[in-house]
């Protein structure tokens, strides 16, 4: 175990490239590729290969993992429900 947690390298996210960590940064805030293209003006292709790489730089093995990782390195997952009013 890693002083970031289990299985967390704090060098990865210094491999990824501009586009790599823009769709990790919408990818764990929960947005789909299709979403993420849009919003990127990219094809779902490019997206679905960019989150590979992701997965893959990252040593991720799962969703939930990359989540724990990007709050791991500094990239905060902004809560989904920030938007909605009490």
């Amino acid at each position: 175990m890693t002083e970031n947690g289990p299985g967390v390298d704090p060098e990865a996210a210094d491999r990824l490239t501009h586009e790599e960590r823009e769709v990790m940064r919408l990818f764990v805030r929960g947005l789909l590729n299709k979403q993420i293209a849009l919003k990127l003006n990219n094809s779902k292709i490019t997206i679905k290969e960019h989150r590979g790489q992701v997965m893959h730089k990252m040593r991720a093995e799962s969703v939930a993992d990359l989540v724990r990782m990007a709050e791991s390195v500094n990239s905060p997952v902004p809560n989904l429900y920030d938007h909605v009013r009490r």
